[in-house]
């Protein structure tokens, strides 16, 4: 009698094991890896915490943190982009991909810091970003996104369009939903619904944001973005050709 219990108890444990680990592998599906990794880059799976470099997978749930002048470049499975800047929190939620390589769906959340997005060959309506304000959906595009952590977030478009809901619990196409694109280019967006509305800067600062971002550089916050202050930023020249590449 005492052997049959020994032996159901090892049944369950051998069972349990099976579980954690189909639940661990699932969580750590790879969705991608990082291009590049500037400084202090590290992710947070479960329990488990490392340091990330160039070469290194990513995972659908990881949690992505940036220190102090640092920054990195994740390139996913359809060839999308996420650029993720200094001193930010980023969650990769949830992906899904077809055996294409292609998203079926995608959420990143962005808690604190700076983000730049660029679409691959998914369908962009696929993906969506939400902060603590706003959901964000995609049509084709390239933007950044900058959250100061304290229900305060900004969006500058570089191309293509974003749809903005000033809501962080309702869907993108919300009745408050508003478009940005290449012209009219930036928003605001605080609590409760709180917006700017849609607002245009000039082409070289919306650079000056991209390569901020890209290069881990801190001190990019919205009120420097609202007082167009950001001399200690390469802004090329207005007029001349201005690249916004991923890389």
């Amino acid at each position: 009698m005492v052997a049959g219990v020994y032996d159901m108890r090892l049944i369950s444990i051998f069972a349990l094991a099976i579980n954690l680990g189909v639940t661990n592998a699932n969580a750590a599906e790879e969705i991608g890896e990082a291009a590049t990794a500037r400084n202090e880059v590290t992710g947070t799976l479960g329990d488990l915490v490392r340091t990330i470099g160039a070469g290194d997978p990513v995972s659908g749930s990881e949690v992505v943190r940036t220190g102090v002048n640092s920054a990195t470049l994740l390139k996913f499975l359809d060839d999308s982009n996420l650029n993720i800047g200094a001193s930010s929190t980023v969650v990769l939620d949830r992906f899904v991909y077809d055996p294409s390589g292609s998203a079926d769906s995608a959420v990143i959340n962005l808690t604190k810091g700076a983000m730049r997005f660029v679409t691959g060959h998914s369908d962009p309506a696929r993906f969506q970003i939400k902060t603590q304000v706003a959901t964000l959906g995609i049509r084709g595009t390239d933007f950044v996104a900058i959250c100061d952590g304290s229900e305060r977030c900004a969006v500058v478009v570089a191309k293509g369009i974003v749809r903005v809901c000033p809501r962080p619990d309702l869907p993108v196409d919300c009745d408050a939903a508003y478009d940005l694109d290449k012209v009219e280019n930036f928003t605001i967006v605080g609590p409760n619904g709180e917006n700017a509305g849609q607002k245009s800067i000039s082409a070289g600062f919306v650079a000056a944001v991209v390569r901020a971002v890209a290069m881990g550089q801190d001190g990019l916050t919205i009120a420097r973005i609202e007082s167009g202050n950001l001399s200690d930023v390469d802004i090329p020249t207005i007029g001349k050709s201005i690249s916004v590449s991923p890389n």
